[in-house]
């Protein structure tokens, strides 16, 4: 992460829209995971907060949605979690510990 860079952009107004594309050891293009990207990000500029958006209501866990969990709570609650909220566990959780509140 460009973090220099970045903060260049931040500083003078800009918005950086970044696309999770990486560069494999063989220069090969990889898409990666862009919540992760995001939390990695956040926690590179030491950014007070990490916003995740997704296209359903929230996290459901024994049929009743989440409000707030701990960080405890988030990586206990890793292997009952769907397909389709894991990545932004796993984003969330990696911002907190990269110290993004």
């Amino acid at each position: 992460i460009n973090v220099e860079l970045l903060t260049i952009l931040i500083e003078n107004g800009y918005i950086p829209v970044v696309a999770p594309v990486a560069v494999g050891a063989e220069f090969e293009p990889l898409n990666t995971d862009g919540d992760r990207m995001a939390a990695n990000i956040a926690g590179a500029l030491n950014a007070d907060i990490l916003i995740l958006l997704t296209d359903v209501a929230g996290l459901k866990l024994n049929g009743k949605f989440i409000q707030r969990m701990s960080l405890v709570e988030a990586k206990d609650s890793l292997p009952r979690i769907g397909h389709g909220m894991i990545t932004k566990i796993y984003a969330a959780i990696e911002a907190i510990e990269m110290g993004v509140r």
